[in-house]
């Protein structure tokens, strides 16, 4: 008989159908392969998952959980703050009585948020199991973004730790949040490593072909923290010292506009080229051409999704030393490490990977080789062996 299981993402609950949202399509996706393992049925905060379908556009959500702009303009960021969390509590309240009302629920998957009490609520109420789907550290995000502790840190810090130690499973997607998870909890925990990729941007390319021109790459979302605007600035510098190169920008997101004058007032600007986003066979075909792929820069937990899709199309990859990617790759065979933030560091080593196309072409392969062995499928392991 197939378990019902009720996936929960309380933060916003429509942001699963939208396929530019890196995390909503990364639930989207996990959810669709654990479906057609066949021995479990899946809602999605209250919808069929078999009804939900992603799109390309901006959906208006349901619950923005954004002070009006009155309040925007009349309050302080600090009042702001206290009452955006506000109304994101009582949004999760009436999403767990909405999702209390279902009839049939055999197991709790949730994609931990900030606050959230909605999956520890409903397990513990319907006395089932509960699946943990960690994708960052809270607090420690709120902190990287906002500057400061939220006036509610104690609650969203008791919330937390009280959805994690009634949890029956946890998956994260490296060791150094596995332990800080045992750190904050001072429990040892059932946790199973999984990286948080979005699978169905998994294009395994198999046979590459190199020309006497290197095009570099970057696909993702175009935010502050990513750091797109170091990867043009050591682009410049590699054409200004005359190699032969070109830069392939993928994506969109709030720093799209800066990087865009940026890249229209530097004199390489024909050898840039700038997109926007992009999908599926447009996608792919960018992919073919791209040879060394970059993360600009992360912090200390950052989930290297990216790694992985490069990875997947055969593509060398160059990525900051942080503690989660070390953990995950191993430098100078999987792809080549440089100091995050560091601009020398990220110029150095696109510099190396340019000159040895020997190494860039072992790199590629050892990737490449690695992401194939460790499939996606992994999770269904994790996931039916929790309980």
């Amino acid at each position: 008989m197939k378990k019902n299981t009720l996936v929960i993402f309380s933060k916003n609950i429509n942001e699963v159908y939208n396929r530019k949202s890196a995390l909503g399509s990364y639930i989207y996706s996990l959810t669709k392969l654990l479906n057609e393992f066949g021995s479990y049925t899946f809602n999605i905060n209250g919808t069929d998952f078999t009804k939900i379908n992603q799109t390309y556009s901006n959906i208006k959500l349901e619950q923005d959980n954004k002070p009006s702009a009155f309040f925007k303009k009349m309050f302080p960021s600090f009042i702001k703050s206290i009452l955006k969390d506000i109304l994101l509590f009582n949004s999760q309240k009436k999403i767990e009585r909405k999702l209390l009302k279902l009839k049939s629920i055999d197991i709790v998957l949730e994609f931990y948020s900030y606050g959230s009490l909605v999956g520890y609520n409903i397990a513990r109420t319907r006395n089932i199991p509960l699946i943990l789907i960690y994708d960052a550290p809270i607090l420690d995000e709120y902190l990287f973004f906002n500057n400061s502790k939220p006036f509610f840190y104690k609650i969203i810090q008791k919330r937390e730790k009280q959805t994690l130690l009634g949890t029956t499973s946890i998956v994260v997607y490296s060791n150094p949040v596995k332990n800080y998870i045992h750190k904050i909890t001072g429990k040892t925990l059932n946790i199973g490593v999984h990286q948080n990729v979005d699978f169905s941007r998994f294009e395994f390319i198999n046979e590459r072909i190199y020309g006497d021109k290197i095009n570099i790459g970057f696909l993702g979302s175009f935010l502050k923290w990513h750091r797109v605007d170091l990867l043009v600035d050591a682009f410049i510098k590699l054409k200004k010292n005359g190699k032969n190169v070109s830069l392939f920008l993928l994506g969109d997101g709030e720093e799209f506009s800066n990087i865009k004058f940026k890249i229209n007032n530097s004199e390489f600007r024909n050898d840039i080229i700038l997109p926007g986003f992009v999908d599926n066979e447009v996608l792919f075909d960018f992919k073919k051409r791209i040879d060394i792929g970059v993360m600009p820069s992360s912090n200390w937990y950052g989930a290297p999704n990216k790694i992985f899709e490069y990875g997947a199309a055969k593509i060398a990859v160059v990525a900051p030393s942080t503690p989660t990617i070390v953990d995950l790759f191993e430098n100078y065979k999987d792809l080549l490490l440089f100091e995050n933030e560091s601009f020398d560091s990220l110029y150095n080593a696109l510099l190396k990977l340019v000159e040895d196309k020997e190494l860039l072409k072992s790199l590629a392969e050892n990737l490449h080789g690695k992401i194939k062995k460790n499939t996606p499928k992994k999770i269904l392991l994790i996931f039916t062996t929790t309980y």
